[in-house]
């Protein structure tokens, strides 16, 4: 049997095609499209171009997938969608012109769906660690121990959303990063349960967790997968240094275009966040993961009833 899931975020729409069999996973297809529907939100509410984004987004995916014999197409949003004013217009107006409904998730569902789909994955530490899925408006963490969620919050600390204001340009200067480092960790602040959490291992369970990691392997000439990959707290810090570094905001477009392409107005920030949250907790390791929210969404639903 074939399932198809859609994740709609504030920048791309991700979309994944699994063949379930004997209550496991595996990935035939993965697919993101660059939609920016940040752009196209005016007071709280998404335009109807925003809509239209989205869905011509799922269209293309739709078309693709059309030859998968029984696939049943599951869709879901979180923080972006659910803070919007309009976002029961934008789930009718999706179910009316595609006929799927959208299941906008909770914070709490999200941590849940995020850990479920994290502990699928082979190469990490159950006993303790903290997921991080930075966003365009919002910043998940999910801090679990012996693979049981303990603690989690949806933080308004946004590559683009907040942060973008915060300085001038693609990369921004040393002084502007100090700014911003002082912002996110005034949020951090603010969440009393992670004052006490030190961890060894921070995972990465985004889109931009994995665009670090496409970095780090260009920056360090590595080759392979960016899929349960380790980046050492030390390298981490270089990876942000040597993005702070450039001078020239062009090349620095160029660079980033090259490597994660679809992220250069909200790459730099991302990374910022991801570091500042580290420091904060002192992780010694990075990790990307192939699991995550996506599967554990999945698997929430009864997949052996096709109907």
């Amino acid at each position: 049997m074939y399932f198809g899931v859609i994740d709609i975020g504030s920048t791309t729409l991700r979309m994944s095609l699994y063949k379930h069999d004997n209550n496991m996973l595996s990935q035939m297809y993965n697919k993101k499209v660059f939609t920016r529907l940040s752009d196209y939100v005016k007071d709280g509410s998404l335009s109807i171009d925003g809509m239209d984004a989205i869905i011509q987004g799922m269209k293309q995916y739709l078309e693709e997938i059309s030859n998968v014999p029984s696939v049943k197409v599951f869709c879901f949003a979180t923080a972006f969608i659910r803070e919007l004013n309009n976002f029961q217009a934008i789930i009718s107006e999706i179910y009316n012109r595609l006929m799927i409904h959208v299941e906008v998730l909770s914070t709490a569902e999200e941590a849940k769906y995020a850990l479920s789909g994290f502990l699928h994955n082979e190469r990490i530490d159950k006993s303790k660690g903290l997921l991080v899925g930075v966003g365009g408006t919002s910043t998940l963490l999910v801090y679990y121990e012996n693979g049981t969620l303990v603690n989690y919050a949806s933080l308004a600390l946004g590559s683009i959303r907040e942060l973008k204001p915060l300085f001038q340009g693609i990369v921004p200067t040393k002084e502007e990063a100090i700014k911003m480092k002082k912002y996110i960790n005034g949020a951090l602040e603010k969440l009393n349960w992670i004052h006490s959490c030190k961890v060894k291992n921070v995972y990465a369970v985004s889109g931009n967790g994995r665009a670090f990691a496409r970095i780090h392997k260009d920056l360090n000439h590595v080759t392979g997968d960016t899929n349960e990959y380790d980046i050492p707290m030390q390298e981490v810090n270089e990876v942000v240094k040597a993005l702070l570094s450039f001078k020239d905001q062009h090349k620095a477009v160029l660079y980033l275009n090259e490597v994660v392409p679809g992220r250069i107005n909200s790459f730099v920030p991302s990374a910022i966040i991801l570091e500042t949250i580290m420091e904060y907790v002192k992780a010694e390791q990075f990790k990307t993961a192939k699991y995550g929210l996506r599967e554990g969404f999945l698997l929430s639903h009864d997949l052996t009833n096709k109907e």
